[in-house]
C-alpha cells in the first residue's frame, strides 16, 4: 500500500500543480530517454570489446618491412602507418587515436566509430538531465538563492555547513554530476571536432602529421563507415569500412587516384 500510495502521490502532484518531486519527473522521462541510454551503453560496450591490436592481424603482416611501415621492437611486429604503440595497453594500435581513460582501452581503427556514438549519445542524456534537474530546481523556488547555488556547486561543504536539507542536497549532487558530465562530453566532442576537420587522429594533430589528411568526410567514412550520416546515430546501423586497416591510404595517393578516374 505504501508503494501505491507513493506513485498516487507523485501523479497528483503533477496533476494538482505544486511542485513535482524528482520521482515524477524521473517516471516522465523515463521513457523518452531509454533509448539514448541504450545506445550509450550498447557504444561504451563495443568500444571496449572491439579489439584494434596490431596482434590481432598477426598472421596478415608481411615478414619485411613495406614502405612507410615500421618496425615495433616491443611488440616484434611490423606495423603499418598510422599505427603506433600504446605502453598502457602493451601493444600497437591500428589507426591510434588515443588511450581513453574512462573505457581502459585505445580508441583506433576498428572502435572509433563506437566512441564518437558513445560521445554524441552521452552528450545528448547530459543536456537532458542538466534540462530537467535545472527545470525542477526552478519549479521548487531552489535555484536562485546563493545558498542553494553554493549547494549545486559545492553540495557536501553546503551540507556540513547546514546551507541545504537533505532532500536538496541530493538534488544539488545529482544536478552538479549532470553539469560535470555535461561540460566533459563537450570539451571530448570538441576535441574530436578538431580531429575530424583537420582529418587527423589525436596522435598525429599532437606530432604535426598531415600525410593522411582527407578531409572531415573522408575522415567521417574511414571511421564510421560508408553510411557514417547513420551509423554514428545508432551502434547497429551496418556501414562496413572502406579499405583496408593494414593498408590506409595518404592523401596524395588518393588525389592520384581521382585524377585517373576523372582522365
Amino acid at each position: 500500500m505504501r508503494s501505491s500510495g507513493w506513485t498516487v502521490a507523485v501523479h497528483s502532484a503533477g496533476r494538482t500543480g505544486s511542485t513535482p518531486s524528482p520521482a515524477s519527473a524521473w517516471l516522465g522521462a523515463r521513457g523518452r530517454t531509454t533509448s539514448s541510454c541504450s545506445r550509450c551503453e550498447l557504444s561504451f560496450w563495443l568500444t571496449i570489446r572491439n579489439d584494434c591490436s596490431l596482434k590481432s592481424f598477426a598472421p596478415e603482416l608481411p615478414a619485411k618491412l613495406k614502405p612507410g611501415w615500421v618496425y615495433c621492437q616491443f611488440c616484434q611486429l611490423n606495423a603499418p602507418p598510422r599505427s603506433s604503440h600504446c605502453f598502457s595497453c602493451g601493444t600497437c594500435i591500428l589507426r591510434r587515436d588515443h588511450h581513453c581513460v574512462f573505457t581502459g582501452c585505445c580508441i583506433g581503427y576498428q572502435n572509433h566509430r563506437h566512441f564518437l556514438t558513445f560521445l554524441l549519445n552521452f552528450w545528448i542524456g547530459s543536456v537532458y538531465a542538466v534540462l530537467i534537474n535545472s527545470v525542477y530546481l526552478h519549479q521548487a523556488g531552489r535555484l536562485w538563492s546563493y545558498k542553494d547555488l553554493v549547494a549545486m556547486f559545492l553540495p557536501i561543504p553546503a551540507y556540513v555547513f547546514g546551507f541545504t536539507e537533505h532532500f536538496y542536497f541530493f538534488s544539488g549532487v545529482m544536478c552538479t554530476m549532470s553539469v560535470v558530465s555535461l561540460l566533459m562530453s563537450s570539451a571530448m566532442i570538441y576535441l574530436q571536432l578538431l580531429h575530424l576537420v583537420y582529418g587527423q587522429t589525436a596522435y598525429e594533430r599532437k606530432h604535426r602529421i598531415t600525410d593522411f589528411a582527407v578531409g572531415w568526410t573522408g575522415t567521417l567514412r574511414e571511421i564510421a563507415g560508408v553510411r557514417w550520416y547513420l551509423a554514428l546515430l545508432s551502434p547497429l546501423v551496418p556501414s562496413p569500412q572502406p579499405g583496408n586497416a593494414l593498408d590506409l591510404k595518404k592523401a596524395s595517393e588518393l588525389s592520384k587516384r581521382e585524377d585517373v578516374k576523372t582522365v
